[in-house]
């Protein structure tokens, strides 16, 4: 009888446990709303800090409003920290939650960054960071590496929170050294991104790519400092790094799909959007610079769409259409050669109607080097006319690269670079 009743005791137990478990299971499944609820809050909680801290100086208690900003901003920094904690304790991690957490992290800390860039932060060191961070991005979005973040962007990610505390408090409480110390933070999460990126890059080739929308990060930041002559010098880095992707691939035999998604991500960021950037900031963000710049940026995606979709009709050996990195760097040569911001954003039109120009071919870089080669020197006397020509308008260094570019301009037109001409 009392073994029974055991027995009973027992299943009674059992009963009661898979009932608990059945329960907490109902739970999860009804919660599975709240880790992407508190990734959206955070970001909301860092948007009305950031704000408030921007407008503190409209209200007579700036301070109190100060400090309230930053209890604000902490609150949704600690809520993005703890989403992806909670998803895991709710055993509910989805693919949703896996994007949106990384991208409401990324739009919350630039966010703030940029609000704080008037109270200390390094602008140079925000853009290779964004730069960065752009390219993470578009490795997930093109799947060549995960979704889940590892742990070397979650120490990233508790070095920019840290970072992000400083620059108020160095406000607040009157302490200017902690502007040294959030930089020196934003650096050494730079520092991390730079190991994850490379790590995430599965190979040479996409980390170049990688490196070309860095570059495009640092010539937008160069043009908001006005500094042409750099900006010049970053998109010809991006350039070079454009060149040396392909090569690497082709070399190591790691061309595919996703590479080339990953290519024309960092091509749309270094050749469409920096070069439109600058030409609305050349012009001072005159209607007609904006208006250029908005021309120009979505030319080069349409391009860059093109080619990816209908590379395969151009002749072997040309491009339909001019080539991006061209375009970029003649609307970026135009703004040292001393004209003026109408100027600039006519020539930034005139290289977006010929990069959508898909009737016409330009040869690519190996074609035109073989052309070249087999009419030394002449070839070369007419680029040093060209360059002699435009130099007696413009400085010398300018009017050389002019005469480079309009070299290039006209080998499409003539009969010994066309695609039907003999090689």
């Amino acid at each position: 009888m009392r073994a029974v009743s055991v027995e009973a005791g027992v299943a009674v137990a059992k009963n009661f446990g898979k009932e608990g478990e059945m329960n907490t299971k109902r739970i999860k499944e009804k919660l599975w709303w709240l880790p992407n609820f508190i990734t959206i809050l955070g970001v909301c909680f860092v948007f009305a800090g950031g704000l408030l801290w921007f407008f503190r100086d409209d209200f007579s208690a700036n301070l109190i409003i100060g400090w309230w900003a930053v209890i604000i901003g902490t609150t949704g920094r600690i809520l993005d920290l703890a989403d992806g904690e909670l998803a895991r304790r709710l055993e509910n991690e989805s693919r949703t939650g896996k994007w949106l957490d990384p991208l409401a992290d990324k739009i919350g800390v630039y966010f703030i960054l940029l609000i704080f860039l008037a109270s200390g932060v390094n602008p140079w060191i925000l853009a290779v960071a964004a730069g960065l961070d752009y390219a993470s991005t578009v490795l997930r979005i093109c799947g060549i590496s995960g979704l889940s973040a590892r742990w070397l962007g979650k120490i990233k990610s508790l070095l920019q929170s840290f970072a992000l505390a400083c620059f108020p408090l160095a406000v607040l409480i009157d302490y200017p050294i902690l502007v040294t110390i959030g930089n020196g933070l934003l650096a050494a999460a730079v520092l991390l991104a730079f190991v994850s990126v490379w790590q995430k890059s599965d190979n040479l080739a996409n980390f170049l790519t990688c490196m070309n929308g860095v570059c495009g990060c640092l010539a937008i930041c160069s043009a908001f400092h006005q500094d042409w002559w750099l900006t010049v010098e970053f998109l010809f880095a991006a350039g070079i790094f454009d060149v040396l992707d392909g090569i690497v691939a082709r070399m190591l035999d790691t061309s595919d799909i996703s590479g080339g998604k990953l290519d024309d991500s960092s091509d749309a960021l270094s050749f469409g959007l920096a070069p439109g950037i600058s030409i609305a900031i050349f012009s001072s963000f005159a209607w007609w610079g904006i208006a250029a710049g908005i021309i120009f940026t979505p030319a080069v995606w349409w391009r860059l769409r093109d080619f990816l979709k209908n590379g395969h009709l151009a002749p072997d050996g040309y491009f339909r259409g001019l080539p991006c990195p061209t375009g970029a760097g003649i609307v970026c040569i135009a703004t040292v050669s001393g004209w003026s911001s109408e100027t600039v954003a006519a020539t930034g039109i005139l290289t977006a109607i010929l990069m959508v120009s898909f009737r016409i071919h330009w040869p690519k870089q190996k074609t035109l080097a073989e052309k070249i080669l087999k009419a030394i020197p002449l070839e070369v006397f007419f680029v040093l006319i060209f360059g002699a020509v435009i130099s007696a308008f413009l400085n010398s260094t300018v009017g050389y690269l002019w005469g480079m570019v309009v070299f290039y301009l006209a080998s499409a037109f003539r009969p010994k670079f066309k695609p039907s001409a003999a090689t």
